[in-house]
């Protein structure tokens, strides 16, 4: 009989090495009592994660990660990641930390390799307790190392040798879930469905919610909470490296209180930067378990051989390539085949200040915006322009083929620029003055060129103006790519940022939700009947109501064809885009009310 949920293992047990390697061969991972860290000290970490999380906004943004670079490290904002594809936004905010690096480290300036960014100011007590929490769980690391590796019945400094090289990369986080709100139909996620990239997980937490899906039965089961014990599981690297002996586990958490900040505290433990991927030497599985694992394997991002032909640190730089897009060469990761694809998980784009024209570009957005924060509501905000520019990022990272330096420079202007003339604001800028006037003060965009150049970019932008068609210098010459500003800025139109936008936009404007006249679908098939393509190239900017402009233009938005876009990472953002959108309409068709409620709770 299969056992309901991962079991609890304590570490001084003299069947502890066989009870770990059953637990990850079984569910790929379990909860450690008896484990020799300080309850005290545990505690203490609790405590002061609490105190940062609690603190202001404004105190933490201080701190935020996109303001130190490739290592990787400081706050993270709600909204900073998704999961379950990169569709769904997590409902937690987090601080990014990692071992603290001395200045004449050999390795600094790469990826996850600098110091900490602690609230020093705010909550001095913090890096101290840190320090010494990351020392104890990196020794617990090594510990584990050397279990798992007796318990594959292979030499117990195995792994140590061959994959940490006693010098693993460590990339501990904290993470705060939101309380579940009132008004969400159905479960918060604060992070949805996935696996851990990695090596070994080690997470210390204050609350439950944290749910295993067997790989065997498909059920989720929660995860037992045992105050002061440690969830430990299995990564996609280790369950490459052993064969797929051990599993590396899908997993989700939430948080189970509506009134209770959750904390959760995983310590990542990974290989050394240098190390090679290489299967472990442990026998061949059978035909039957075999083809289990290559179904398992199939679902990460992983796709290399472990031969030995990838160090370690390959795998580190394309996945942090997208986080990273100016520090990160393009060389180092660009024909590497250790993932498939771009991660989806980090929405956040961080970006060295200065690095780049676009960097410099940035800067001057960040105060144009905050000079006119009580002209330009929240929907059409900084945050806005920061979502666009990510998307854009990434769509260049996937552009086939590559963009030209130039080119790809052209785009990132662009998405940073494109709406700080938007006539909903300014109605009498017909020459895209306030774009022009930004660029005026960066150097190498200074002459009317290099600015007409932009400008062109962020004119195809327009929904109202453009539609769908391809203008005919873009089809003349194939530069597709200069619509990436425009299919990234409608990503951010439609899925649950695009409907709570809306209503938020609505709602400044105290204009209508719905009418009188307003349709009232019964089926999906019904709402896309009304969607038709004449009521889209109509359209020109107004809609009688909210429910309206779905069928006028947001629908038509979050199916864009293909043969327009042309990129790869704007098609499959689009793809699943809609779901939200025909919900909103499905429920007003079923009711004639807009469920304002289901709407506000898209935003959390």
């Amino acid at each position: 009989m299969t056992a309901t949920t991962p079991p609890v293992i304590s570490l001084s047990s003299p069947t502890a090495v066989s009870e770990i390697a059953s637990a990850c061969s079984t569910w790929g991972g379990f909860v450690l009592v008896h484990h020799g860290l300080d309850s005290a000290l545990l505690d203490q970490v609790l405590t002061l994660g609490h105190q940062f999380f609690d603190l202001p906004l404004e105190i933490k943004e201080k701190y935020n990660l996109q303001l130190h670079g490739a290592k990787w490290r400081g706050y993270m904002p709600y909204g900073g990641e998704r999961s379950c594809g990169g569709q769904q936004e997590d409902a937690k905010e987090g601080l990014y930390l990692g071992d603290e690096h001395p200045s004449d480290h050999p390795q600094l300036g790469l990826p996850t390799f600098g110091s900490n960014v602690f609230p020093n100011e705010e909550i001095p007590a913090m890096k101290d307790v840190y320090v010494e929490y990351h020392k104890q769980m990196k020794e617990l690391g090594n510990r584990m190392m050397r279990v798992l590796a007796t318990g594959l019945e292979l030499p117990e400094d195995t792994i140590e040798q061959n994959v940490t090289q006693y010098d693993p990369v460590i990339l501990p986080r904290a993470f705060s879930y939101k309380p579940q709100q009132a008004e969400q139909e159905g479960q918060q996620w604060g992070i949805g469905e996935h696996s851990d990239y990695g090596l070994w997980t080690m997470i210390l937490t204050n609350a439950p919610g944290l749910e295993f899906q067997h790989p065997e039965s498909k059920q989720w089961c929660a995860v037992p909470f045992v105050p002061h014990g440690i969830i430990m599981n299995v990564g996609d690297v280790l369950d490459r490296l052993t064969g797929g002996k051990f599993i590396s586990p899908f997993h989700r958490a939430r948080n189970l209180s509506s009134t209770e900040q959750r904390l959760s505290l995983p310590f990542f433990y990974d290989p050394s930067w240098t190390a090679k991927m290489t299967a472990l030497p442990l026998p061949d599985t059978q035909n039957d378990t075999q083809q289990r694992v290559q179904e398992r394997w199939a679902k990460t991002k992983i796709r290399c051989q472990f031969d030995g032909s990838v160090e370690y640190s390959e795998f580190l730089a394309k996945k942090v390539a997208n986080v990273f897009p100016d520090l990160i060469p393009e060389a180092h990761w660009k024909h590497l085949q250790s993932t498939s694809e771009p991660s989806t998980r980090h929405v956040l784009v961080v970006e060295t200040p200065d690095a780049s024209i676009a960097g410099k570009v940035r800067e001057r957005v960040i105060q144009f915006y905050h000079d006119h924060q009580g002209h330009i509501k929240e929907s059409h905000g900084m945050k806005h322009i920061r979502r666009v520019y990510e998307h854009a990022t990434k769509a260049v990272h996937a552009h086939v083929p590559p963009l030209s330096s130039q080119q790809s420079m052209l785009v990132l202007v662009a998405a940073l620029l494109h709406d700080v003339d938007d006539t909903k604001y300014f109605p009498s800028h017909t020459n895209y003055e306030h774009a022009r006037q930004i660029m005026s003060h960066v150097e190498g965009l200074q002459e009317q060129q290099q600015q007409d150049a932009v400008v062109e970019l962020i004119s195809y932008v327009s929904c109202s103006q453009n539609k769908n068609r391809v203008p005919p210098a873009v089809a003349a010459n194939n530069a597709y790519w200069k619509l990436i500003p425009r299919y990234a800025d409608r990503l951010e139109a439609v899925g649950r940022i695009g409907v709570v936008r809306c209503y938020q936009y609505n709602c400044e404007k105290g204009q209508l939700l719905s009418s009188e006249n307003t349709p009232c679908p019964q089926t999906e098939e019904d709402v896309w009947k009304l969607a038709t393509p004449r009521r889209f190239e109509a359209y020109n900017g107004d809609s009688d109501d909210m429910i309206s402009h779905y069928y006028d233009k947001l629908l038509h938005v979050a199916r864009p064809p293909p043969n327009v876009v042309r990129n790869s990472y704007l098609e499959k953002r689009a793809l699943a885009s809609s779901k939200e959108l025909v919900e909103v309409c499905l429920r007003y068709g079923r009711t004639g009310v807009v469920d304002e409620a289901y709407i506000r709770s898209l935003a959390y």
